[in-house]
């Protein structure tokens, strides 16, 4: 059975970081294969489609991005990535989902109900204002990075995480406690936060080889999600 991972954040959080420079290489050493997936990559996927609800971004003559907007389509969201994780192959060990959080009562009642119940939660705390407008300015000038606007920024900066800690919140999702680690990327020091999170991906390693003898690397890129929409 293929585990599922929620690298839960907001804008400038450290999502990415994680995932690259953290997750991945460590799920590599382990001989774990993975499947990653975003969803603005899902967003994507459904303006590939035609949903007119999404429009395209320009930045210097270049499409960089898009803006939603109708904000209905935020609300199919969890919907269409649960569709989308049914759908992949199970062949993976591991697929790994950036979730960008805006509102985790109203993200998590889009699931079907007991689906987020073996999930696992990593939660990455949202960092200071003024640390986190200057992850999103370097994102911004990143020509290989999808540009963030205004709006977006806006929705997916608030923070979030003493929810998720809820007994309230992990009741009424059928939520192990168990299985969310809360970790903090308030400050610059990137080095410390790369090596908290490759801990982590040790300890979730561990766990799922469950004794296993490593296996040979096999990171199994994902597949296109207009193909499992």
């Amino acid at each position: 059975m293929t585990t599922t991972l929620f690298v839960l954040g907001n804008n400038g959080a450290g999502k990415s970081t994680a995932l690259e420079e953290g997750l991945l290489p460590v799920l590599r050493e382990a001989g774990l294969s993975a499947g990653t997936y975003n969803l603005y990559n899902l967003l994507l996927a459904m303006k590939q489609q035609g949903d007119r609800r999404i429009e395209p971004v320009f930045v210097e003559g270049e499409e960089r991005g898009f803006f939603v907007c109708d904000t209905s389509a935020y609300a199919v969201l969890p919907a269409r990535l649960e569709q989308v994780l049914c759908n992949a192959p199970h062949t993976r060990d591991i697929q790994i989902v950036e979730y960008a959080v805006q509102n985790p009562w109203e993200d998590f009642r889009g699931f079907s109900p007991g689906f987020l119940s073996p999930v696992f939660f990593l939660s990455l705390g949202t960092p200071a204002r003024a640390v986190q407008e200057a992850r999103i300015q370097r994102r911004n000038q990143d020509p290989t990075k999808h540009y963030l606007v205004p709006e977006v920024i806006e929705r997916y900066s608030k923070p979030y995480e003493h929810i998720l800690c809820s007994p309230e919140f992990q009741q009424a999702f059928s939520l192990d406690s168990q299985r969310i680690t809360c970790l903090a990327n308030e400050g610059n020091d990137k080095a410390i936060f790369v090596e908290q999170v490759r801990a982590y991906a040790w300890s979730l390693a561990r766990l799922l080889l469950d004794g296993e003898e490593t296996r040979d690397v096999l990171l199994v890129s994902s597949p296109s999600l207009c193909d499992l929409l």
